[in-house]
């Protein structure tokens, strides 16, 4: 055998055992993946290849029973950059009716998520937050997020998420007639934690809401301040509201939320 001939020979030995890695069934694969993929994530189905797994309904385990429950997630894993490290993926994600889509960058010791947007149904997020189904929770979150990045042990996360809860409904109101639309802008920083400002879309709103979020990582611990009032275009039901959202001052209330993750 030639030079030539045996270095043809190894190219097609490397092209196909690369070809066998790429297009290797997922489900085959499963042990191996679930190696790099935490307890709390569980799936019912998985399918595709080892660089374009689908797995199909997924549930995420949060805390106290808490969970969010997912119909489809699939990933795109780019080849490249693992031979420096890191594992960069696209992912789609369906809940419901709604969609997530983004790009996501793991190494050693970070995470990136350079592209996030989203647009999903509010009551597909009752299981994280049983208190919505009381409440009667309608409307849709739609999301957009930028540069976000944090350290893999949590302790502090970077970057914007713009969050829209678009017509707000409270079916505890006995109306069909939305709230209102609200603005939640979240910004993350190494040394502050995360801080966010709640505004109300006025043109749409029957309640104006308005206020400062902050989440401390470490302590694991969300704070929220703020107010809120009726505007001439609330129902009754709407103001007899806000009582229970916080202490009266003249026709406001004066927020205090405090809880834990």
């Amino acid at each position: 055998m030639t030079a030539y001939s045996m270095r043809l020979c190894v190219t097609g030995l490397v092209i196909f055992l690369l070809t066998l890695v790429v297009y290797f069934p997922a489900d085959r694969a499963s042990h191996f993946l679930s190696a790099y993929i935490p307890e709390t994530v569980i799936w019912q189905k998985l399918d595709g290849t080892l660089f374009a797994p689908t797995f199909h309904n997924t549930t995420l385990l949060i805390t106290d029973g808490r969970r969010l429950q997912l119909d489809r997630i699939h990933l795109h894993l780019f080849k490249m950059p693992l031979f420096a490290g890191q594992i960069k993926f696209q992912f789609d994600v369906e809940v419901g009716d709604g969609q997530i889509h983004g790009t996501a960058i793991f190494n050693k010791s970070s995470w990136q998520i350079p592209k996030l947007e989203g647009d999903i149904a509010l009551v597909s997020l009752t299981n994280i937050a049983p208190e919505m189904v009381i409440a009667g929770v309608g409307g849709r979150a739609i999301f957009k997020g930028s540069r976000i990045a944090g350290d893999l042990q949590g302790r502090s996360v970077t970057g914007q998420l713009d969050l829209m809860i678009e017509s707000l409904q409270l079916g505890m109101l006995n109306s069909e007639k939305p709230v209102g639309s609200y603005m939640l802008v979240l910004q993350g920083t190494e040394d502050k934690g995360i801080h966010g400002t709640l505004n109300t879309k006025p043109a749409e709103a029957q309640l104006s809401v308005q206020g400062q979020l902050a989440l401390d990582l470490n302590l694991h611990d969300i704070h929220f301040e703020g107010r809120a009032g009726a505007t001439g275009s609330a129902t009754d039901a709407v103001r007899s509201l806000l009582p229970l959202l916080g202490n009266m001052e003249s026709d406001q209330a004066n927020i205090v939320w405090h809880t834990r993750l």
